[in-house]
């Protein structure tokens, strides 16, 4: 009975994302045949705006608590998942920027004064992986709690070094398919599909049987701050605005 209950609290407008991330969860617990529908109703909802972790949810549970519900057919039914039919996009790292300068060391960042006002501007090239407030993307690390938690010199090293120091759970990781197709990003699952979160929230489902290697990526999946056309003193502005959250 709860199921429903679960499902109809995460379909309401005035939930939080914490929130509507809880009913979701707590869907992915309960073990029966209507959790399943449940689900999958949510990840075919028009204008939910969790359908692709619904989607996951499914894909997770498929080959443990509900395994004996035939998620397989049901996501097929409903055009949400046919492993014949996937699309895989690749998503690759951009090269070095060729010729650019290093970026500084942290003490030598750290005897830079950032401006809060230009870094509020600035943060805006963090919005494709990061969410900073209520704007931004659920990839990498919430960044307004990050710069309330961290000291001013782990936030310029994590901003300009980015592959110094990876955050635990964000390890990124390079999927080749067997045509050859180059995949980077976090790997959710490693079942049948794998399931990889790509650079943007971006959701990809690759059947196992379409993967050729996954390897760790061995660097981190944030741009270089030559690629994402950061100085020492946007770093510096970027930081400032972070710690005044």
């Amino acid at each position: 009975a709860a199921a429903g209950d679960f499902k109809a609290r995460a379909l309401l407008p005035s939930l939080s994302e914490d929130e509507r991330k809880r009913m979701l969860t707590a869907l992915a617990f309960v073990k029966s045949p209507e959790a399943v529908g449940h689900m999958i109703e949510l990840a075919n909802a028009k204008d939910f705006p969790m359908k692709d972790l619904a989607q996951w949810w499914l894909m997770n549970r498929k080959g443990n608590l509900w395994k004996s519900y035939g998620v397989d057919e049901a996501m097929k039914a409903r055009g949400l998942y046919d492993p014949d039919k996937v699309t895989i996009t690749a998503v690759e790292m951009p090269p070095a920027v060729a010729g650019a300068a290093a970026m500084p060391a942290t003490a030598e960042l750290m005897k830079l004064t950032g401006d809060k006002a230009k870094g509020q501007a600035a943060v805006a090239v963090c919005y494709t992986c990061h969410k900073v407030g209520e704007a931004g993307m659920d990839f990498g690390p919430d960044l307004t709690t990050f710069g309330r938690q961290q000291p001013l010199e782990v936030l310029l090293d994590a901003i300009a070094h980015p592959s110094a120091d990876i955050s635990h759970g964000y390890e990124g990781s390079k999927i080749v398919t067997t045509d050859g197709t180059v995949v980077t990003g976090m790997v959710l699952s490693n079942g049948d599909p794998l399931i990889v979160k790509c650079m943007g929230g971006v959701m990809q489902t690759i059947p196992k049987g379409r993967v050729k290697s996954v390897e760790p990526l061995g660097r981190s999946l944030m741009y270089d701050s030559a690629n994402l056309g950061l100085t020492p003193q946007v770093v510096a502005d970027i930081a400032a605005f972070l710690k005044s959250l």
